[in-house]
């Protein structure tokens, strides 16, 4: 199963797409012939063979993976996460995708991380960690196997984010040394005011 894939990269841009895998979409056909073998061989009313049919669709839909996306702009300094499922297109066709944005200059390092799934394996996912600790995933769900995949595409992200790690890491580091020095600075302070 590929992790993600780019789908472009300018100087400015870069574009990273997932859709559902081969998994999913064999899923998805599996539960669907169920319910079309329900339909054909039940014994039982159309109506029930109708509901069914429906109730399996409504399973294998639910199943697929969704569509996910990452956008990051380096001139509106934006990073764009969206996210679609095909139950929310088909039920609600004129909503917008779910989106998260960031903000570039928030991004301090790329990094892969793992989330142990129980009786499964370990499962990996590409996250940005920001200037307040927390970590933002490029996509809502991890994948299975080999995390091969997925540091192939922080190394992407960091190559096209280097300038801007740089300049956060220099930030930051500026912005700790002046907590410290001002910090120290009233340790010194209440020193001379002890007797």
């Amino acid at each position: 199963m590929v992790y993600m894939r780019v789908v472009s990269r300018s100087k400015s841009i870069l574009h990273l797409a997932r859709s559902p895998g081969l998994r999913s979409w064999a899923t998805f056909v599996g539960i669907v012939s169920i319910g079309i073998g329900l339909l054909i061989y039940s014994t039982e009313g159309i109506m029930m063979k109708l509901f069914w049919f429906l109730c399996t669709v409504f399973v294998a839909i639910s199943s697929l993976d969704d569509w996910e996306e990452c956008i990051i702009d380096r001139d509106t300094l934006i990073i764009k996460l969206n996210r679609e499922r095909l139950m929310e297109r088909l039920l609600m066709p004129f909503q917008k995708a779910r989106s998260v944005v960031a903000d570039v200059s928030e991004v301090c390092s790329v990094m892969v991380e793992h989330e142990d799934i129980k009786f499964f394996g370990r499962g990996y996912y590409v996250t940005l960690q920001m200037n307040t600790g927390m970590l933002l995933p490029i996509t809502e769900k991890c994948t299975l196997g080999d995390s091969r995949e997925h540091q192939q595409i922080a190394d992407v992200i960091d190559d096209f984010l280097k300038p801007e790690l740089i300049r956060n890491k220099d930030l930051n580091n500026d912005l700790i040394g002046g907590y410290s020095s001002s910090s120290s600075d009233t340790d010194a302070v209440a020193d001379t005011d002890a007797p």
